[in-house]
């Protein structure tokens, strides 16, 4: 699988599941102090993929203990991915 589709796949799991900013229905003041839990939620995305990726990498280059499941592997097995199965892009993004 390649990096940008595993990208695509994990933002549409953590839309689905995670994200938690919802606009309907909502007045001013409930919609700015979402769209701060927003920032904070994007960033929490943000550090779980390279928590995924270097969880990724790591697997890739020593291997994982299946004794037990840490919270990157349950969520690779979330998103259907074997992280051995990841492919890297380079600095050029290929």
């Amino acid at each position: 699988m390649k990096q940008a589709e595993f990208e695509a796949k994990f933002n549409a799991l953590w839309q689905e599941k995670y994200a938690q900013y919802d606009e309907t229905g909502k007045d001013h003041q409930v919609l700015l102090k979402e769209w701060r839990e927003r920032a904070k939620d994007s960033s929490a995305r943000i550090h779980w993929k390279l928590v995924l990726l270097r969880y990724a990498r790591d697997v890739q280059a020593i291997g994982i203990s299946r004794r037990t499941k840490n919270k990157a592997q349950a969520l690779f097995d979330e998103l259907g991915i074997d992280p051995l199965q990841l492919e890297f892009e380079d600095a050029s993004g290929k």
